[in-house]
């Protein structure tokens, strides 16, 4: 895995170095502690950020999911920020107090699973709501036909049904569509 570390103390920076190669990782880059420091991803190829610092400031609560990939934080006190804000800013696994050589691979681990299961749980929101989007969506467009041609709510589906399979369409897209030209007309 390419490993960016990024860290405030440079005997620290040695010593996650060190654990990160040990572990079998690659390190892709290692870099000071800055301000805006989400920027350091570029572009290179990196799997895994792993930030060192002495705590979690608000300011860095703001950038923290814009890596895009799993993020380790190791910090060396709790600071004023809780651990549940920490978490829901984007971080994957959150160790207070440093870090040992030794659990390095298993809390790399954690990240890694913690971030699918994130990334998984997102995507299936995004999809549940799109679904609901579209029923919402085919309900009005059932609406529509059933005042134009006077039928029942089936009627009305059925003809849906029947024009999507004619243009090997979506139903909610020709939904989408009977809305959008139903508010030109009006």
């Amino acid at each position: 895995m390419k490993v960016l570390l990024i860290s405030e103390a440079q005997q620290q920076t040695t010593a996650l170095v060190t654990a990160v190669l040990a572990a079998d990782h690659q390190l892709v880059s290692k870099q000071g502690l800055q301000n805006g420091y989400a920027y350091s991803l570029g572009d290179n190829a990196v799997e895994l950020v792993i930030l060192s610092i002495t705590t979690v400031k608000k300011e860095m609560l703001k950038e923290l999911h814009l890596f895009g990939v799993p993020v380790v934080v190791f910090a060396e006190a709790q600071g004023e920020i809780d651990t549940a804000a920490v978490i829901n800013a984007g971080v994957s696994a959150y160790v207070v107090d440093g870090f040992k050589q030794e659990r390095i691979g298993a809390v790399i681990a954690l990240a890694q699973a913690r971030y699918q299961q994130v990334e998984a749980l997102r995507l299936q929101l995004y999809k549940s709501r799109q679904a609901l989007e579209e029923r919402k969506e085919i309900d009005r467009a059932k609406g529509i036909i059933m005042k134009q041609r006077g039928c029942d709510e089936e009627g009305a589906y059925q003809a849906l049904r029947k024009a999507a399979m004619g243009q090997n369409r979506r139903i909610a897209d020709v939904a989408r569509e009977i809305i959008n030209l139903s508010g030109l007309l009006v």
